[in-house]
């Protein structure tokens, strides 16, 4: 095994590949429209980064949302929910973060992510027990990756050498930040992959 101290996991992208208001389409599609163009697309006004800083809040996409659209604000919240809730989650993560943990090697999670991740996902998967409650929300710290929530994570872990520390994670500008500290990283692309990878270098 690699002498890594700490292996992080990002969320999106890893352990699901599911997205928000993914129920839209089929109810809503005038609604996923303007989602697509107003949240996500090239007209969104850096809403979503406002959204992963706290700037914003679910509620306060929702009700723009419901505002330029006219589905009341209600539907629009208790679908968004549903959706999250209804996440599809790549849990065969799980047994090999376990496996790090019996090894003594420290694990944690860093997303950038909103406030449905804490209200939602990060119960339902019980990622504070899995992670020993080393879970880190760009929504909750008010800051990106790059921005500092690395350091966040490194410091809550008492890590000061990014050298023994390795980032899982499928966004290329993330490792960069991450290997721009001097940490190793992980490209994800599948579970597969990263399975065959992990067995030799987790010594799993």
């Amino acid at each position: 095994m690699k002498n890594y101290q700490v292996v992080f996991w990002d969320f999106d992208g890893v352990w699901s590949k599911d997205k928000f208001y993914k129920s839209f389409p089929y109810s809503y599609p005038d609604v996923w429209e303007f989602i697509q163009t107003k949240i996500w697309g090239a007209n969104r006004e850096n809403r979503v980064d406002k959204w992963m800083k706290g700037e914003l809040t679910m509620n306060d996409i929702n009700k723009l949302i419901s505002k330029e659209t006219g589905l009341d604000f209600e539907t629009v919240t208790n679908l968004f929910l549903d959706d999250v809730a209804q996440m599809e989650i790549e849990t065969r993560h799980i047994p090999i973060v376990q496996a790090l943990k019996r090894q003594g090697v420290k694990v944690g999670m860093i997303t950038n992510n909103m406030d449905a991740f804490d209200i939602i996902t990060r119960p339902r998967l019980k990622l504070d027990e899995l992670f020993n409650e080393k879970v880190f929300n760009s929504f909750t710290h008010k800051k990106m990756k790059a921005e500092g929530l690395y350091d966040i994570a490194m410091q809550s872990l008492n890590q000061t050498d990014y050298t023994k520390a390795l980032m899982i994670d499928d966004s290329s500008r993330a490792r960069a930040a991450f290997e721009a500290k001097g940490g190793q990283t992980y490209p994800y692309t599948s579970f597969e992959d990263f399975q065959t990878w992990a067995t030799t270098n987790f010594s799993l």
